[in-house]
């Protein structure tokens, strides 16, 4: 509690004529907190001490002017005896008024030192009241702080007891405790009373001055009744300095005028002008320094408002002038921030605004504004550039005009001595300057300069105690002056020699002092008007915002960014930064500074962690980042819907993949739903194939989802975090997204450890993947350990501090750390913990024992830094790390409350961690979830658990967990769980925990799985399979054992382990007692075989298994058998309708969906490796549908069997189960097939029925459909079939080349060899075309236009039948375009029956036939032989047919071919209508490609008939139409050939 009274207005005529003339109202002032001041010592009534201040006497009125506070402090009960506690309860510390200071004198008291303003102590109960009733000894002034423990122990003997306004009660209490001898035991320990008695003074206010005890604001500090007290406690445990201290007499940098922090520089007079101008001021004969000096003090004191004037001296033998200077101002800390006028320390607020100034040293606070202070900073520093250029004059001629106080030591060459000497000159003025009083050496204690040899060894000799009390007492009184830190502490320096910190630190030329000025004026919300009390410790200290030694690795990284998101139209690569280096260099922290610009700039920012104790746990730093950013997205109420309608058509229901994955996803799709772990691990027969191909579904849904949401408007920043620990499908992914044509203002950033990222480390490969990719631009950055400079500037920031004086400080930090930015921290923090870095509340500024700190040993590595100084923790601190660090980085506080449950944990671990929040050693973040704020601190902490403890440690935490958690919370952290089981599997000995812990881990393993985790999930189940003896496979959980086995050997087989995946699978076929357990085995088998490339034995082997599941399919079988089984299927359902089709009953029998699937398996692998067999296998499924029920396989084989009907011409028939094939996938809600059902259905049927332009969007549908629910098989191949159907529907060749490549590229990405080779032709052909090519003509089989990413393993399959059929397919069509007939011819004979290859495709079968009829009758009028005349007949016979099923792709060809032939055959009337004909008909339906080569063909027949203007116009019009084709090599040869 404290009084601050004001003093109404007095002056002098009052005061000498009636002593004590007003009466002044006592203030009512709150009491302090019972608490506080009961139960003292033991005692339970808490009456023996009466609440203050009510215990004074009722004539207190009397003294009402009177400032005063309580000397109790709540610490008092913690570290002192009982008795002192009494005692200090019973005193109070009060400010000499004018009027107690009066009747101190009129009473004939020593007054020698007691002015108005100093402090003394006085009793509680009878000091403040009438003089006359006081007890000996009621009142004291002591002479220094450190006196006022002997001065309270006086109190004590002679006072206490003879006081009769005291309670007996305290009195009895007293003589008790004096009894029992309470007054020598400590309750706290290890500090002397009179340490803490002095320490609880000064954290008041009390300084000592000249004039006994002052206060340092002119009011009490810090004695509120919560935490004063324990400020005093923390700085002697902790060495800690926090709470309750006086802020600085500085204002902050926000109070600074806006003027007055612009080109500080520019307002400093510069040094020629100042001498000029002292010159113009009539200085005569040749000025010394001095002169110069106090010259220009006096031409600048009119220019500086408020300046002190006039001081009188007072002598303490003189009433009239104790009176004359009792009528100072009351002084009152005012900020600058509270007016514009405001002054820095303290002002008037009397009626008298003149002050009267100590001519001493006096530590009187100085009154001066921010402007009044930048101004004083700015002529000190006109000063020293004034006093550095007189140094460089030459030496006065004898005999020359001198000034008195002159000397010529001063005018020669710079020496040591002469520094010195101009030190401390300028020391002196600076010193007068900024309080408007002169420097006294001698009343300093400065009887010889400082440059004098003779003391600078005791002067060196007092740095090293830079903690002593005597050493600061100058400094300090320096400080009470109230003016900045900066400024105190280099006038110290100069006048006195800083003893408090490293000679290196002082002072040794005119050019330093001024770099430190200029330092100043450059940053004086730094080290001027920075308003942080520096007591709030090592949190502020530590708390850097600003980045150290890292600006240019910073300025990359926002380059970067301005690349990815250009302001004007330019490259579309995304930007992938990849920050290398050693742990604690400051990676994370890099990132998040630049964090900061990229959110200004507009970016959304998200983020991810990697965690070394979490590599199994799939996906862990990605799905953080993800749900991170769907949380952004969804945040985003006006895009939500619009990105809803963007995504929906693609993603389908595939949401729920991501459901497990990202829970925010469900803010975007209300619909998604979580998997559920219900416990059956094994997919449905069905689901086989697409687990194969899985772990594309995941990458592409996330690139749907960036494609739609990132782009230069919304660009997107993806950090993630600790590469090294990353997971081989996160890698993928993100390779994936980053190469990702259609994602744009992508930026990923990633940070890895490159020690331990060796050359066969998983991340290595994958940076050469993404250096590699032609959609990014890569930038490297390597962060080093950060050098003196940059440590010397952190420790300058953070502790406001010159540099000057902290690079000491900085090059032993150096020394312990290496320079590792968090070695640092930590050595900083543990300088602060053991009381080597503290704040000084005497000087108000950081001090250091430099000896000390050098001396310190410090370990190694900041690992087992850290290990020590966690152990000095708390117990349960030190308990709920060492928990914490078992979960890795990250731990979310669902789990820690789940094993709070535990009836024997005593402390709650969030509690505890939350300590360790407090401490900075761990941050709590989003989740929400406890994280370690560096991972070495939680190596540190993991390694506080033995290595003989860890395995049992672990299990402990497994089966708490497992014991209080519920079936939702086990589901959710199942990968949590099983892992801190598996660390310790070896020491489970019970069957039925051993037994449990096996089925959580196939659990685990099938979660991966639908996660496409699938390395993840093979090590679950490999760990739970370890965990198998041999009783297991003949006990009742047989059947989980198989599952398990089947789920390792399904992963092995999508990671391409084949061999381990064969001994799984072995171990199940010699296990298994029935067909059953061996059927998933097989399905993986068989499988596994196609994906190997061995097609033939897989079909073989399904057989084999067809056969046992009594659906036998003979292995060779003939035509007429083939036929037999055509016409039987055709019977069957010639009687059904198509809606009795879609209405079949759903097929029951297990057996029978066993036989589906299998069949479903080897279908494809039949329709390109064994024709034959390819028929039977089809109609065997729709047979057993047809009599036992449909299922989604059902699907498959109803749109392969129209593929078939086509093939056979029938294409009504197969355009009516297309359409059955379809609807049952709507029925089923079969989204895996889709892809499946969609390519064959308008890949092969619907075209000989339905416009050609209708099947694309289909088609590309199917593609990204197929991709996002994995079946990336048939996905690629309706990208096949996109691109030929798209070509010969005459859509823009430069958009459709685009295309072709995307599609080429995932070709790559999924390792579809085959469909990237069949894709090569069109490649080429668009390619030739586009006229990027010198032969466009000529079909380059090597592709010199591109590398070929499979290397040598291509050329095998560009050998099989259906790839050179292709590629001969496309020649014929380049060929005959250019006008090369007889090349044309000869490619089209190597492949007679191109048509077999892809039975029932129709831009295949048609465009052939086309093409050879065309080039037949180029052939026959060239060379007039008639035997071409044969494949002309056959040709348009096969057209006929078809224009007209189709007229709409077919008529105008069968037009164009007429009109050839009428040609050839000299029907010129009837050539030129045909001609007419196919031209009007191929821009109706839209084939401009046709269009084209019409107009061309009816250009030559005009040409050659002598009609040159209207071929010339039928040229003109084909070029155009080629060229708004895109063929531009064509349009080029039309234009070199014909115009």
């Amino acid at each position: 509690v404290v009084h601050n009274v004001k003093t109404p207005p007095m002056n002098d005529t009052n005061v000498l004529e009636t002593g004590i003339s007003w009466s002044g109202e006592l203030t009512e002032v709150s009491q302090t907190s019972a608490s506080h001041r009961t139960n003292r010592g033991g005692s339970d009534n808490g009456n023996y001490v009466r609440p203050y201040p009510s215990a004074r006497h009722p004539e207190a009125s009397l003294d009402d002017d009177t400032v005063v506070a309580p000397l109790y402090r709540p610490a008092d009960d913690i570290v002192l005896p009982e008795l002192s506690v009494l005692v200090r309860c019973q005193i109070e510390a009060f400010v000499a008024s004018p009027s107690e200071v009066l009747r101190r004198a009129f009473r004939g008291g020593r007054i020698d030192h007691v002015r108005s303003g100093a402090v003394g102590i006085r009793c509680v109960h009878c000091g403040a009241g009438d003089p006359a009733r006081r007890a000996k000894g009621a009142v004291s002034y002591p002479k220094s702080v450190r006196l006022v423990y002997q001065s309270v122990r006086n109190w004590q003997r002679h006072h206490l007891l003879l006081c009769e306004e005291m309670p007996r009660e305290i009195k009895a209490e007293y003589l008790r405790m004096k009894e029992t001898k309470a007054h020598g035991k400590k309750k706290a320990g290890g500090m002397s009373r009179s340490e803490y008695w002095e320490d609880c003074c000064q954290a008041m206010g009390m300084v000592d001055t000249d004039e006994g005890i002052r206060l340092r604001n002119g009011r009490f500090e810090d004695v509120s009744g919560d935490s004063g007290g324990d400020t005093i406690l923390d700085s002697k445990r902790n060495n800690e300095v926090s709470g309750g201290l006086a802020q600085n007499a500085c204002t902050s940098a926000s109070d600074v005028p806006l003027e007055l922090q612009k080109n500080q520089m520019d307002m400093v007079e510069p040094a020629y002008q100042l001498i000029d101008r002292i010159g113009k001021d009539g200085i005569v004969g040749d000025p010394t320094p001095g002169d110069v000096i106090t010259s220009i003090v006096s031409a600048n004191a009119s220019n500086l408002q408020h300046q002190q004037q006039g001081c009188r001296e007072i002598n303490s033998q003189n009433l009239t002038h104790i009176i004359l200077d009792e009528h100072k101002p009351e002084t009152r800390h005012t900020p600058v921030h509270e007016a514009s006028g405001a002054r820095l320390g303290v002002k008037s607020s009397t009626a008298d605004p003149t002050p009267i100034c100590d001519p001493s040293p006096s530590p009187t606070v100085i009154a001066l504004t921010a402007n009044e202070v930048l101004e004083r900073v700015k002529l000190a520093h006109s000063l020293i550039k004034v006093l550095r250029d007189l140094r460089q004059l030459p030496p006065p001629a004898k005999g020359g005009n001198m000034s008195a106080g002159g000397s010529d030591e001063l005018f020669l060459q710079p020496s040591e001595k002469s520094d010195h000497s101009d030190l401390h000159l300028f020391g002196m003025h600076m010193y007068e300057l900024f309080s408007g009083r002169e420097w006294d050496d001698t009343n300093a204690g400065n009887s010889t300069p400082p440059d004098d040899d003779a003391t600078r060894p005791q002067r060196q000799k007092k740095k090293g105690r830079c903690l002593d009390h005597g050493a600061q007492k100058k400094s300090a009184q320096m400080s009470h002056l109230g003016l900045p830190t900066s400024i105190c502490g280099l006038m110290s320096s100069l006048l006195e020699g800083d003893g408090d910190q490293d000679i290196e630190a002082d002072y040794n030329s005119l050019s330093t002092v001024e770099e430190d000025l200029q330092m100043m004026l450059k940053c004086p919300e730094k080290y001027l008007f920075d308003s942080y009390a520096a007591g709030t410790g090592l949190n502020h200290v530590l708390g850097c915002e600003r980045l150290y030694g890292r600006n240019g690795e910073l300025v990359m990284m926002l380059e970067a960014y301005d690349r990815a998101v250009p302001r004007t139209i330019g490259s579309r690569k995304n930007q992938v930064v990849l920050i290398s280096g050693y742990p604690g260099t400051g990676k994370s922290s890099l990132v998040q500074k630049a964090r900061e610009q990229y959110i200004k700039k507009g970016a959304r920012f998200v983020s991810g962690k990697f965690d070394a104790m979490r590599q199994m746990q799939p996906m862990s730093a990605v799905a953080l980042a993800l749900n991170e950013y769907c949380g952004m997205l969804a945040d985003d109420s006006v895009y939500i819907e619009q990105l809803r309608m963007i995504l929906m058509p693609v993603v389908g229901g595939e949401e729920r993949v991501l459901a497990d994955l990202i829970p925010n996803l469900g803010k975007l799709f209300p619909g998604a739903m979580v998997t559920s772990g219900n416990g059956n691990f094994r997919p449905a027969p069905g689901n086989h194939v697409l687990v194969l191909e899985a772990k594309h579904r995941l990458a592409f849904l996330v690139r749907v989802l960036f494609r739609a949401t990132c782009n230069r408007r919304h660009p997107v920043v993806l950090f993630l975090d600790d590469l090294q620990w990353a997971d081989p499908s996160s890698l993928d992914l993100l390779c994936a997204l980053v190469g990702d044509d259609q994602v744009e203002g992508l930026i990923f950033i990633g940070c890895y450890r490159d020690n331990e990222v060796g050359p066969g480390h998983p991340l290595t490969g994958q940076l050469k993947r993404l250096h590699g990719l032609a959609n990014a631009e890569t930038t490297p950055l390597r962060l080093g350990d950060l050098d003196t400079d940059s440590i010397n500037a952190l420790l300058s920031d953070r502790l406001r501090l010159l540099p000057r004086r902290t690079q000491p400080l900085a090059e032993a930090v150096l020394q312990k750390t290496g320079g590792n930015a968090l070695f640092v921290v930590q050595v900083i923090s543990s300088l602060c913990d053991e009381g080597l870095l503290r704040f000084n509340l005497d000087t108000r500024t950081w001090k250091w024992d430099i000896s000390a700190i050098r001396a310190r040993n410090i370990a190694d590595n900041v690992v087992e830094f850290v290990m020590a100084k966690l152990v000095r923790l708390a117990p349960e601190v030190l308990e709920a790390l060492r928990t914490a660090a078992a979960f890795g980085a990250h731990s979310h506080v669902d789990i820690l409350r789940i094993l709070d449950r535990d009836p024997n944990r005593l402390v709650s671990l969030e509690s505890a961690l939350d300590l360790a929040v407090s401490k900075g050693l761990m941050a709590k973040v989003k989740g929400p979830a406890y994280r370690f704020t560096h991972d070495q601190i939680q190596s540190a902490a993991y390694r506080l658990v033995s290595d003989s403890e860890r395995e049992s440690f672990h299990v402990n935490i497994g089966r708490s967990l497992l014991t209080h958690s519920s079936d939702e919370e086990m589901e959710s952290f199942i990968f949590v769980v099983v892992d801190q089981f598996h660390r310790g599997n070896r020491l489970i000995k019970n069957n039925n925990e051993r037994m449990h812990i096996i089925k959580l881990s196939a659990m685990a393993g099938q979660k991966a799985v639908a996660m496409c985790a699938f390395l993840t999930a093979s090590a679950y189940c490999t760990a739970g399979i370890s965990m198998i003896r041999e009783r297991d496979w003949e006990s009742s959980d047989r059947d989980i054992i198989f599952e398990l086995h089947n789920l390792c050997a399904e992963t092995e087989n999508i990671l391409g382990e084949y061999e381990s995946m064969k001994g799984r699978l072995k171990e199940v076929f010699q296990r298994a007692r029935t067909l059953d357990e061996k059927l998933a085995a097989y399905s993986i088998l068989v499988q596994s075989r196609i994906a190997e490339g061995h097609a033939f034995d897989a079909i073989n082997v399904a057989l084999t298994v067809l056969d046992h599941l009594r659906e036998s399919i003979p292995k060779e079988l003939s035509e007429a058998l083939v036929a037999e089984e055509m016409i039987t299927t055709k019977k069957l359902l010639c009687n059904e309708s198509e809606e009795d089709l879609l209405n079949l009953k759903m097929m029951e029998s297990h057996q029978k969906k066993e036989a589906m699937h299998f069949l479903s398996i080897i279908a494809c692998a039949a329709y390109l490796e064994r024709h034959g067999i390819f028929p039977v296998v089809i109609c065997r499924m729709l047979r057993l549908s047809l009599a036992n029920g449909v299922c989604s396989e059902t699907a498959i084989c109803f749109s392969w069997y129209g593929v078939i009907v086509c093939g056979r011409r029938d294409f009504e028939s197969g355009y009516r189960y297309g359409r059955v094939a379809v609807s049952l996938v709507e029925k089923f809600q079969a989204k895996q097939l889709f892809a499946h059902v969609h390519s064959l259905v308008f890949g092969f049927i619907n075209p000989w029925v339905q416009p050609l332009q209708s099947s694309l969007p289909h088609l590309k549908q199917a593609v990204d459909v197929g991709i996002a629910t994995g079946d990336t098989q048939f996905a690629m191949l309706a990208a096949q079939l996109y691109t030929t159907n798209a070509f010969f529907a005459g859509q823009p060749l430069g958009t459709l080349y685009d295309e072709i490549k995307q599609y080429a590229k995932q070709m790559v990405e999924y390792k579809k060899q085959y469909m990237w080779v069949v894709n090569k032709a069109i490649r080429s052909t668009v390619f030739n075309l586009l006229g990027r090519s010198a032969h466009p003509s000529k079909l380059i089989r090597d592709e010199r236009n591109e590398e070929n990413p499979f290397e040598n393993a291509t050329e095998g399959i560009e050998k099989q039948a259906a790839p050179a059929i292709a590629a001969s397919f496309y020649e014929v069509v380049l060929h005959y375009l250019f006008g090369e007939y007889k090349f044309a011819h000869q490619a089209e004979r190597k492949h007679k029956n191109v048509e077999n290859a892809f039975p029932g495709r129709f831009p295949t079968e048609c465009n052939l036939a086309f093409y050879r009829c065309l080039t037949a009758i180029a052939l026959a009028r060239e060379e007039g032989k008639l035997s071409y005349v044969e494949t002309i007949d056959y040709t348009m016979a096969q057209m006929i047919s078809w224009a007209a099923s189709n007229p709409w792709n077919c008529q105008h060809k069968l037009e164009l071919m007429k009109a050839e032939r009428a040609y050839l055959e000299g029907d010129v009337a009837g050539a030129k209508k045909s001609y007419s004909s196919a031209v009007d008909l191929a821009r109706k339906h839209r084939f401009m490609n046709d269009e084209a080569l019409a107009l061309e063909r009816a250009g030559i027949f005009h040409l050659e008939s002598g009609d040159h203007d209207t071929a010339h116009e039928l040229f003109v019009g084909a070029r155009d139409a080629y060229e708004c084709w895109g063929a531009w090599s064509k349009a080029s040869h039309v234009q070199h050939q014909y115009l």
